[in-house]
């Protein structure tokens, strides 16, 4: 008799540690596993904001805007940026960044051509669509002084 109920106190234990250890793994599964709420929000946020690059170096992030997202939109403009790039590294003529107002957009120009406009999904809380502008055009700038500079041709040699 001491045998059998030796052996169900001791399988009773067991058998709480198994509990113990299966809900620990059940919580930390839990804890540790995103929903999938929060991987479609992640996915999504990845797509919200794009970086601006030229040479490799990143200048800054922009939005999604209209129907474009944000990727789309960066890809556009990096095209533009390498090819006004191309077009004016040999060239004695700068390349001009000007901020300008079309309609109601604040709109970023390269050589009185369009290069983006800044959207309301760009700005940073608090910030005007001008003052936005107004920064990214320095950043261009410079970035474009640099990107021609290391193209020279004494640069080169």
């Amino acid at each position: 008799m001491n045998v059998i109920l030796e052996f169900f106190y001791k399988s009773h234990k067991i058998k709480k540690i198994v509990i113990i250890l299966i809900t620990w793994f059940f919580c930390l599964c839990l804890y540790l596993v995103p929903t999938a709420a929060e991987v479609k929000s992640s996915i999504a946020s990845l797509d919200r904001q794009a970086d601006i690059v030229l040479d490799g170096r990143k200048l800054f992030e922009i939005s999604s805007s209209g129907n474009l997202s944000a990727r789309q939109r960066a890809e556009k403009i990096n095209f533009l940026l390498q090819t006004k790039l191309k077009q004016y590294s040999n060239s004695p003529q700068a390349l001009d960044v000007t901020v300008a107002k079309q309609s109601d957009w604040t709109v970023i120009r390269v050589n009185n051509r369009h290069l983006l406009t800044v959207s309301e999904n760009d700005l940073i809380p608090g910030m005007m669509a001008q003052e936005q502008a107004e920064i990214w055009q320095e950043q261009l700038e410079s970035a474009l002084d640099r990107a021609i500079k290391e193209r020279s041709p004494a640069r080169l040699q």
